[in-house]
């Protein structure tokens, strides 16, 4: 009998630590800033360098070399400058790693001046590319005095995460329309002619699931938190985001979403995003002409989902932009889509209990309205429920009931005010 010989099994490099680490570190800085100067590495060297980095700038300790002004300029311009895509994004990774530790990578990085090579690079449609790109931009913002102003106006940035966000929602159009194709194509087939056509679907459709991969999703969540540290630092500028609003709704419509964990990434991001942008001149994107109650029904399935899924501590976090959301829209709706949206307030069997003590959505909110773990996402939704109350304190009193007469629910200022002159 003959035996083939196996392949010999990969062995992960050492990974050194202490005096071994720093020595180390410091000989695959100097190869690359020495490659700067003149080229002395090869390509496979040059990734394999960077490869090795990577591992060793997650702890910054005994890599010294790395968190300096050269260490972060050799990173920058092997990652800017480099002609080859796999060069470059090793250097974005030990790039995006060294800045998310040290604050002042960051104000290195920023001294610079690669705001036009940035910025151009969200241009590539590269999933990868969008991702580093859009986490060092959004590093940033935190210590690193970056001009946002600059980069919006100057460089496209507003424009380029638009663009990466339209590209994001139109994913599913083109899921949509293969799947309806291969309905269409299948109906009248045999099963044996419908596994042939499904099968040869899968081979040579570019999308061969209704969600898309993880590498999709993490680059969507990075844009979608550099658009809110945008607008949330440089507030006169927002309304150069508002291109994105349709397509941020339409992923907030499309995504599937589990029963269990209703906000996981990017839900809580796309929800996120639309809060410091400019929805009144954009109304029209909220409320389409075909079915005015669309994002607003879904919003109110992810808070019904999200008070049912999460413990009230958890609350505070996962539903008080929903609700910050929900009384935005609120304000701007059409009066029909103000009713549907009283949905929220508490049924008469709902006040006849106390708090919680029925499993429906409006008892739910009720509760919540009590909280005292939750005080961002109590006050959120007390300031709604008095606006959905026509902004009437005895309205308001009427519609709380049990949790304004107990004194834990917040009321606001202004149904004070009313209450205490009427």
């Amino acid at each position: 009998m003959r035996f083939t010989k196996s392949a010999p099994a990969k062995v992960a490099p050492q990974v050194l630590t202490g005096p071994a680490k720093l020595a180390e570190v410091t000989r695959l800085m100097d190869k690359l800033n020495q490659d700067l100067q003149e080229i002395s590495m090869l390509p496979h060297q040059r990734d394999a360098a960077l490869e090795q980095l990577k591992i060793y700038v997650r702890d910054p300790k005994d890599a010294d070399p790395i968190f300096t002004k050269q260490g972060i300029e050799t990173l920058t311009r092997h990652a800017f400058n480099s002609p080859s895509f796999t060069t470059s994004r090793n250097a974005l990774r030990c790039l995006a790693n060294a800045m998310l530790l040290d604050p002042f990578a960051r104000a290195w990085f920023v001294e610079l001046h690669y705001e036009i090579k940035l910025c151009q690079r969200l241009k590539n449609d590269n999933c990868e590319d969008e991702l580093l790109v859009s986490r060092i931009i959004f590093l940033t913002t935190y210590g690193g005095n970056v001009d946002i102003e600059n980069l919006i106006d100057n460089h496209h940035l507003a424009d380029n995460i638009n663009h990466n966000i339209a590209r994001h929602a139109k994913q599913y159009d083109e899921v949509q329309k293969i799947e309806k194709k291969e309905g269409d194509r299948s109906s009248n087939s045999s099963v044996k002619e419908k596994e042939k056509s499904k099968n040869k679907a899968k081979r040579n459709s570019k999308v061969d699931s209704t969600e898309p991969g993880p590498m999709e999703d993490m680059s969507l969540v990075e844009t979608l938190k550099l658009l809110f540290n945008m607008t949330h630092f440089c507030p006169q500028r927002s309304g150069a985001f508002s291109p994105a609003i349709p397509y941020i709704l339409r992923l907030i419509l499309k995504r599937h979403v589990l029963p269990d964990q209703p906000m996981e990434s990017p839900m809580s991001q796309l929800v996120n995003s639309l809060i410091n942008l400019e929805l009144e001149p954009n109304a029209s994107a909220f409320f389409p002409r075909s079915d005015p109650k669309t994002y607003v029904e879904r919003m109110i399935v992810l808070l019904d989902l999200a008070t049912s899924a999460y413990t009230e501590r958890d609350l505070e976090q996962q539903v008080s932009p929903i609700l910050s959301l929900l009384r935005k829209v609120y304000d701007l709706a059409p009066r029909p889509v103000k009713i549907h949206m009283r949905v929220l307030l508490p049924t008469a069997d709902d006040r006849a209990q106390p708090p919680g003590k029925t499993d429906t959505l409006s008892s739910r909110i009720r509760r919540l309205s009590t909280s005292s773990v939750a005080p961002t996402a109590r006050e959120e939704l007390s300031s709604l429920l008095f606006e959905m109350s026509d902004k009437d304190a005895k309205n308001f009193v009427e519609n709380v009931g049990y949790g304004f007469s107990s004194g834990f629910v917040t009321v606001p200022d202004n149904a004070l005010e009313a209450w205490s002159t009427s």
